[in-house]
This record gives structure tokens, C-alpha cells and sequence, in this order.
């Protein structure tokens, strides 16, 4: 018995981790819960005007560099990534100075970071969608850093995808993945609207998140089954946090 996962990533970005389950042995099922639409900057900001440039997601990246200018070699900014992904969208960009990753993606683990030690005065740009978490740039404000956020895409809910729904809560062993907060309460408002009997069973379902954030915020929702808290933000993480999953479920079995 295998795991059937729903994919709640948006549409441009389940193929690679829907490759990676394949490859793996497990079924994915495609079922975006967000739409991420570019948004225009008012007005393009300079390298230099900063000294640290926070990308909040591969999607910040990405939107960014479709509107922004090269980032040159003698840019003295030191790039931040939150999360895996993030990281690797920057690297393949070819921008230089990415701080090493902190030891978690929360507020708490950025803040640890060396480029953060001294804050007094620190000019921080933030990259982000519309409404993005405030936490981090509080915090920062509070030590008397000054920070700009930049919003270079909007989320919007998508289309509840009742074809692949009815299909997934046939499967013997479902899971379902959700990388933010946002995509988790844009599905279960969805599935409210769409399927509101359906409520009971999909609380009682597995999970696998990128963080505690999203582990507490599917607990409050009502989530009662197990949540899976991913090790990084990579497909591979999340391919090995199924495997092992699937290896647990198989031995309560025996």
C-alpha cells in the first residue's frame, strides 16, 4: 500500500516534486489550492539602496528577477533565503553573496543569522507576495533596522479541482502537502464551499508542512491526524518525509 499525495502546490510549480514522486514510486495528484500572478514595482530599487535583501520564496525570486536589474558581482548586498527552494531559485539566478541558511526558517532562526547581529541602522529589503509575514520585519524595526518590503506577486485561490478531489479520497493511504499557511487556508475554505461534508473526513487525513507555523495553524483549523513536519523545503525532503511515512504506516500494519 502506497501514499497518494495531493499536491496543493501552484500549477508552475508541482512538476518537478510531481517528477521526484514518480520517480520514488508514489502517485501525486495535482490539486493547487493558489494562483500566483506577478505584480509590478511601483519603482526599481538599486542593488546598493540596501544592505540585505530577504527573499521570502522561490516565487519572490523569480517575480523579482523578471522585473529587476542584474545583480552584479561588486554588489556588496548580502542575500538571504528562507527556505531550500529559496536558495536554489538565487543560486540558479547567478546572484552572488547568499548568507548561509539558518538552522530554521522561522523568524527566530533568520534573526540568528550573522548578517543580523548588529541591526542598529541595517537597511533591509524584504521580497514577498502581498501580505506577506510581518514578524520578522517587527522584529528587526524593534532593533532599529530600517526595512522596505518589496511585492512582486499576489495569491488568489484558485479553482477547487473536484475531479482530482473525488479521485484522491479513494486512495488507500492519502496525504495531503501544504508549504504555507496561505494554501492551507485557501483550501480548506474552498473545500467548505465546494464539499462542506467532506470537512469531517479531510481533517482526519495526514499532512506533510514545511513548518511548525503550518503544523499549528492545521491544528487550530482542526487537522487531527498526523502532520509531518518536513526537514528542509526541497522535493527531496518531502519525498523522504512520505517515504518514511509510508514505512511507519506500513509496520502499524504487520
Amino acid at each position: 500500500m502506497m501514499p497518494t499525495l495531493l499536491n496543493t502546490r501552484p500549477k508552475h510549480q508541482a512538476w518537478c516534486l510531481n517528477q521526484a514522486l514518480l520517480e520514488a514510486g508514489f502517485v501525486s495528484l495535482d490539486c493547487p489550492s493558489l494562483q500566483i500572478q506577478a505584480q509590478t514595482l511601483s519603482h526599481q530599487p538599486a542593488w546598493d539602496d540596501y544592505d540585505v535583501w530577504v527573499f521570502v520564496s522561490r516565487n519572490a525570486v523569480e517575480y523579482f528577477a523578471q522585473q529587476s536589474l542584474n545583480l552584479s558581482a561588486e554588489c556588496n548586498a548580502i542575500l538571504v533565503a528562507v527556505g531550500d527552494a529559496t536558495a536554489q531559485a538565487i543560486q540558479q539566478q547567478g546572484w552572488p553573496n547568499l548568507a548561509p541558511l539558518p538552522a530554521t526558517f522561522d523568524s527566530e532562526g533568520m534573526l540568528s543569522l550573522a548578517v543580523f547581529a548588529k541591526p542598529n541602522d541595517l537597511r533591509v529589503a524584504i521580497v514577498r507576495g502581498d501580505g506577506g509575514r510581518e514578524h520578522l520585519a517587527q522584529s528587526l524595526v524593534e532593533q532599529g533596522a530600517l526595512v522596505d518590503f518589496f511585492e512582486v506577486y499576489q495569491r488568489q485561490s484558485a479553482p477547487f479541482c473536484q475531479p482530482v478531489w473525488d479521485v484522491f479520497k479513494q486512495a488507500e493511504m492519502p496525504v495531503m502537502l501544504f508549504t504555507s499557511v496561505s494554501s492551507l487556508e485557501a483550501f480548506c475554505q474552498s473545500l467548505a464551499v465546494q464539499n462542506p461534508t467532506d470537512q469531517a473526513w479531510c481533517f482526519r487525513q495526514s499532512l506533510i508542512v514545511f513548518s511548525e507555523r503550518i503544523q499549528n495553524a492545521a491544528r487550530k483549523l482542526g487537522f487531527s491526524g498526523p502532520i509531518l513536519v518536513t526537514s528542509t523545503s526541497s522535493d527531496a525532503a518531502i519525498v523522504d518525509t512520505l517515504q518514511r511515512h509510508a514505512t511507519s504506516l506500513g509496520e502499524s500494519h504487520e
